[in-house]
């Protein structure tokens, strides 16, 4: 074993425990040889597991210029990119890497539809999925794209196929669910809803989305219960106060009313819509 073959398995044993002494390790060996590629490459994996993604790219890129043929490498870097929120650049980094593969055809795509290029962002998708795909990952981001381009039919065709290839999920219920709800096909939207729960989801928003196609069917109580337990879970989430107050608006539970307002003024920001129902509550009690 070489001396940088050594340099590296020792540093791979101690940085998930002392990364800080791993790295001062890699940056002594490479003022010694400065010109060895795995050097800074390991430097730059321990950089971006740390989500130091900024000195991660650096040395990415000292190990770019040393291999300007490492496509891997053009990966890393625009996945460092993806993560610092900067798509373009991460777009210019993976449209470098000429070998295929689902991870970089995934993360190209969520690239694209960062900056709204859905179409592109199937299209990518779509190749993915030809590689067999056994997973729900790209169909849940498929399905997100074409909701956004408001064909909604698309999306949920692509969740009942992944539904026949992986089975059934939380994940999938739950798209299913809001795509139905875009549609305003409430009884569908509540039934997916009811099924994700059962997967107990922890996806941000999910109890208040399930409130409202409660809501819709009739389902008051549930409605309410689903909508308290989203703001315990969340309780700087404006709209699940908005959407609480409406339902306690609409049947003139005025206390209630009133006790949610005072408790969403500790938790968030009296915006206009707030004041609006405020507004009305006040009008209402008066009249």
């Amino acid at each position: 074993m070489n001396k940088i073959e050594n340099i590296l398995l020792q540093t791979k044993f101690i940085q998930n425990k002392n990364w800080l002494k791993a790295v001062n390790i890699l940056k002594e060996a490479i003022n010694k040889y400065p010109q060895e590629k795995m050097l800074y490459k390991n430097l730059a994996d321990i950089y971006s597991k740390q989500k130091l993604y900024r000195k991660a790219i650096e040395n990415y890129q000292y190990a770019l210029f040393i291999d300007v043929n490492d496509e891997n490498i053009n990966y890393l870097i625009g996945n460092c990119f993806l993560s610092l929120k900067e798509p373009r650049l991460a777009i210019d980094y993976y449209n470098k890497v000429k070998i295929t593969f689902p991870e970089l055809l995934y993360n190209k795509a969520v690239a694209y539809s960062n900056i709204k290029k859905y179409e592109i962002g199937i299209d990518i998708i779509k190749e993915l999925l030809k590689l067999n795909a056994t997973s729900e990952v790209p169909y849940v981001l498929i399905a997100e794209l074409y909701i956004s381009l408001n064909k909604f039919d698309d999306a949920i065709n692509y969740l009942i196929t992944a539904e026949k290839i992986v089975g059934k999920s939380g994940i999938l219920h739950y798209m299913k669910g809001a795509t139905y709800s875009h549609k305003k096909i409430w009884l569908k939207a509540y039934f997916e809803f009811q099924n994700a729960d059962k997967f107990k989801m922890n996806i941000p928003h999910f109890y208040r989305s399930y409130a409202v196609s409660c809501e819709k069917i009739g389902k008051i109580n549930k409605a309410i219960d689903l909508l308290k337990k989203n703001i315990n879970l969340e309780p700087n989430d404006t709209p699940t106060y908005i959407e609480l107050l409406k339902i306690y608006l609409t049947h003139e539970n005025f206390s209630k009313a009133f006790e949610l307002i005072n408790a969403a003024k500790k938790n968030i920001p009296f915006t206009i819509p707030l004041l609006v129902l405020y507004d009305e509550l006040i009008h209402k009690i008066k009249s």
